[in-house]
């Protein structure tokens, strides 16, 4: 199974330890949860002074080369300006990675999380169906 998959299934069964939380401490909690539970991988947090990355990178090298997968954490997820924002990050701070996760938490819209899958559904090649890149988005919180 490769890290994505995996990563998925982890993000999956992870709980937070509570629900009305800063998105930094989501991301320090997820980011302790997977260190734990993903022993060979490399599991990093961004700088937060220094924001170069995605909130979480995890890399791991197989003998058939090397996978990583971002995750980047938005919390509320309520406006269009919220929504180009967290598309902004990862389209600037995800190229690193092949694959890349959105973990929702708090409070989102449904109507921005269908133009969020909307966005991923345009990455798609008009001609294979397939993105260079897998996404995925893991709703950790509320969907109103």
């Amino acid at each position: 199974m490769s890290l994505f998959d995996n990563t998925k299934i982890l993000i999956d069964s992870w709980k937070p330890k509570k629900q009305d939380r800063k998105e930094l401490e989501f991301s320090d909690d997820c980011y302790h949860f997977l260190k734990d539970n993903l022993p060979k991988a490399q599991v990093t947090r961004d700088d937060k002074n220094n924001k170069k990355g995605l909130d979480i990178g995890l890399r791991y090298e197989t003998m058939y080369g090397v996978e990583s997968v971002g995750i980047e954490f938005k919390r509320n997820l309520d406006s269009t300006n919220e929504r180009n924002r967290l598309i902004g990050q990862i389209e600037t701070k995800g190229k690193q990675y092949q694959d890349i996760i959105i973990v929702l938490v708090g409070e989102s819209n449904n109507n921005m999380v269908v133009d969020l899958k909307n966005w991923i559904s345009g990455k798609k090649d008009k001609f294979t169906s397939f993105s260079a890149k897998r996404y995925v988005i893991k709703i950790k919180g509320k969907l109103n």
